[in-house]
């Protein structure tokens, strides 16, 4: 049978596989022209948190992460995994894989492979024990390339995809109870390249919307274990946080399918609305369905609710360095309460029409617009 993640150049090779597998597979468009960072592929982990099936009710941890190949990216080598597949359960043996001289640098060596550090000088580093890099550094470094308010104009992209995702599979989901449901979501990163751009002379990245995220998979229950110097940061920030969310804040307990528009409770603190879907001064209206336990705090915005840096933080406080779009600290925010309107979009996207230019030059571009969910 063939391995999955197998890269295959033609339709027949795909039937064949396909066959193989008795028709249980799962076949996708491969990504030519991904976006890079330092010369090698990734992929974003975005956990995501619904509360409620019907009405809709979605939200997702501030501080997503990315996951890197631990090999410079190249289309000359689609059977190495090394190269092109950025699950960490992979990426974990390529030190093993570069001693025996193979993850696509062979005798030429580590640093050769993964490019010399002077080629990436404005690049934001990558965690090299895990091949993982946190969410601030890349919204910062797209926000560079691209102008002021990519970072909000590509979380509009991501929940493009979970939304769609969701409303696809929700009428195979129940909830019961105070149950939700924790999903990871696999996306990756490409240029917004306007239509027949390249056929007038030059590609050109729409200035409004910069980068387009696509979708590889959900997953349930997704990894939560402390592989990495990333990872180990985030977690505990998202596991104290969501029993907040759900236990103190109230805000699993049953929606009434006629409570559209409306949370249980009301949100207490702004930075629980991601600022790019609500305005955090609007708020969201709530159907009072939860009620807190006796002796239950009712100011849940208050410090005392807060994890404290000794907390959560690691040291050097490296993860939670200020960048646009984020809060103070990592939490779940709020991204969708369906039949609520929230922030338009555009509102809080709007690119300087001055980075077109700027945004038209970048290396990488995909072959075509990527097809609507």
């Amino acid at each position: 049978n063939s391995c999955p993640g197998h890269i295959m150049r033609s339709i027949g090779d795909v039937a064949r596989a396909v066959a193989e597998l008795e028709f249980k597979a799962v076949v996708q468009k491969y990504i030519e022209r991904p976006m890079l960072v330092r010369g090698r592929k990734f992929d974003i982990r975005l956990w995501v948190l619904v509360t409620s099936l019907r009405p809709l009710v979605v939200w997702s941890f501030s501080d997503c992460y990315l996951r890197f190949s631990s090999q410079r990216f190249s289309l000359n080598a689609l059977d190495d995994r090394m190269v092109h597949l950025c699950n960490f359960s992979v990426q974990k043996d390529s030190s093993a894989v570069e001693e025996e001289g193979g993850g696509g640098g062979g005798s030429e060596g580590k640093e050769e492979s993964r490019g010399a550090a002077d080629d990436y000088v404005d690049e934001p580093e990558i965690d090299e024990e895990g091949n993982m890099m946190g969410a601030r550094a890349f919204a910062k470094h797209v926000e560079r390339l691209y102008g002021a308010g990519t970072w909000a104009a590509l979380q509009h992209e991501m929940r493009r995809c979970v939304l769609a995702t969701l409303e696809a599979g929700r009428h195979t989901m129940t909830k019961v109870g105070n149950g939700f449901e924790w999903f990871g979501f696999d996306l990756m990163v490409v240029e917004n390249v306007l239509p027949h751009s390249s056929s007038s002379g030059g590609r050109v990245v729409d200035p409004h919307c910069p980068l387009r995220a696509l979708l590889i998979e959900a997953n349930t229950s997704p990894d939560v274990s402390h592989s990495t110097a990333v990872t180990a940061a985030i977690v505990p920030a998202a596991t104290d946080d969501l029993l907040r969310v759900v236990l103190e804040e109230g805000q699993a307990a049953p929606l009434s399918e006629h409570s559209r528009a409306a949370l249980p409770r009301a949100v207490a603190d702004p930075e629980r609305l991601c600022p790019s879907f609500f305005d955090p001064t609007a708020g969201v209206p709530a159907s009072g369905s939860f009620t807190a336990a006796r002796g239950a705090s009712s100011t849940l915005s208050s410090s005392n609710n807060k994890p404290s840096s000794s907390d959560t933080a690691p040291a050097g406080d490296c993860c939670w360095e200020a960048a646009p779009g984020f809060p103070e600290r990592p939490c779940w925010q709020l991204w969708h309460v369906e039949g609520h309107e929230g922030r338009p979009e555009g509102a809080a996207v709007a690119v300087a029409a001055a980075t077109a230019a700027t945004a038209a030059t970048a290396p990488l571009a995909p072959l075509a617009p990527p097809p609507a969910l």
